[in-house]
């Protein structure tokens, strides 16, 4: 898979190109042109399976006769956009990268942009040799699929799901999205944005622990784990992105398995049971507030990502969810602390997490120190 890389330092890239050219991607690195329409008409026609867009654009000069040029990466990225209506053009994913201080502070107050960009990537994490390679990998895969879809985005296949499983997508809100989108960028969008980043419909590896009550397992256990519910894996559209399981088999497998559902059982009394059927050495979550295991998880905290309950964490504030996502939540201890924003990468939501209004009267205490974790 051919990919480009618009950096307006394109010599002071390449390591981080190297780092990302894995997974069978070859990347090839352009500076900005002063035309921009001219540079758009060139990225279209050399046909990439992705392209990447740093977000300052307009920071640095490309050499001493070229000044900086005049716009950033949005921009450009509409250009990209708009050319899909010409013949033969092939739509694919667009991906922002930046530093994590300019996509909080620069980007994200830039909302009118947020939807050019299907995926962002932090140049520091791409450095440490994080996934990104496999997201990219994943985000072109996933164009093709949608391509080929021609147009019809609502069947199982697209979700990976043989006939007989319609029910786990039977969503009007999702039907409708993707009865309307008339590109692939469109529905990649949509089920980036609330199927495969957001927990409902799938759950990512901190929310599968936290359902079945475990602290992070070694990679044995981890295996075990994994293999008893690969039949609940995710394995649709985009789903090279992220490690995802379908939430209502995880928890149709526990049942099967357990004759209870999760939430019927403490976190201790889940690790037990999973310890004598997998024969593993696993170890039961703990409440980021109480610290003991005699309660019951249900989701990974939105901050720190351990294992949460509902007693004892917040709601956030989000107008923008369909009825199949689940609000996300922030335990007390998180709230306590005031670590929203101190553990909140700004790569992970285009909106900063703040606690839903109905829940500031708790997290006012909390923050005071008048409520604190029970004593046993």
């Amino acid at each position: 898979m051919k990919g480009i890389y618009v950096d307006d330092q394109p010599a002071d890239v390449q390591a981080l190109v190297k780092k990302l050219s894995v997974e069978g991607l070859d990347i090839v690195v352009v500076p900005p042109e002063e035309n921009m329409l001219s540079l758009a008409d060139k990225i279209i026609d050399a046909r990439p399976s992705f392209v990447i867009l740093d977000y300052r654009l307009d920071e640095y000069a490309i050499d001493a006769e070229s000044p900086a040029v005049g716009y950033r990466a949005a921009p450009l990225a509409q250009q990209l956009r708009d050319r899909l209506d010409r013949p033969n053009v092939i739509d694919f994913p667009i991906v922002l990268i930046s530093s994590e201080e300019k996509i909080r502070k620069l980007f994200r107050p830039e909302k009118t942009a947020h939807d050019l960009f299907d995926w962002k990537l932090i140049k520091p994490k791409v450095a440490k040799q994080d996934d990104s390679s496999r997201v990219l990998a994943g985000l072109a895969k996933g164009y093709q699929s949608l391509q080929a879809a021609d147009g019809k985005y609502g069947g199982v296949s697209l979700f990976g799901l043989d006939a007989g499983f319609e029910y786990l997508i039977d969503w009007q809100e999702l039907k409708v999205a993707l009865e309307e989108a008339e590109y692939p960028h469109i529905v990649a969008r949509y089920l980036i944005n609330f199927v495969v980043r957001r927990q409902g419909l799938l759950i990512d590896r901190d929310n599968l622990y936290a359902v079945l009550g475990l602290a992070t397992p070694d990679e044995q256990a981890q295996a075990a784990i994994y293999a008893w519910l690969a039949a609940s894996k995710y394995s649709g559209v985009f789903s090279e992105c992220r490690n995802l399981w379908w939430s209502e088999l995880v928890d149709a497998l526990f049942r099967e398995q357990f004759s209870l559902a999760p939430n019927k059982l403490t976190a201790l009394e889940r690790c037990e049971e999973l310890k004598k059927y997998l024969g593993v050495d696993i170890s039961p979550a703990k409440d980021p507030w109480t610290s003991g295991s005699s309660y019951k998880p249900s989701f990974a905290c939105a901050c720190c990502k351990q294992p949460t309950s509902l007693g004892h964490s917040l709601a956030c504030f989000d107008s923008r969810l369909p009825s199949f996502v689940r609000r996300l939540r922030i335990c007390y201890r998180c709230v306590q602390k005031d670590r929203i924003q101190e553990d909140r990468s700004s790569h992970d939501d285009d909106y900063p997490l703040q606690v839903d209004g109905g829940d500031e009267v708790i997290a006012r205490r909390l923050r005071s120190g008048e409520l604190r974790p029970e004593v046993a």
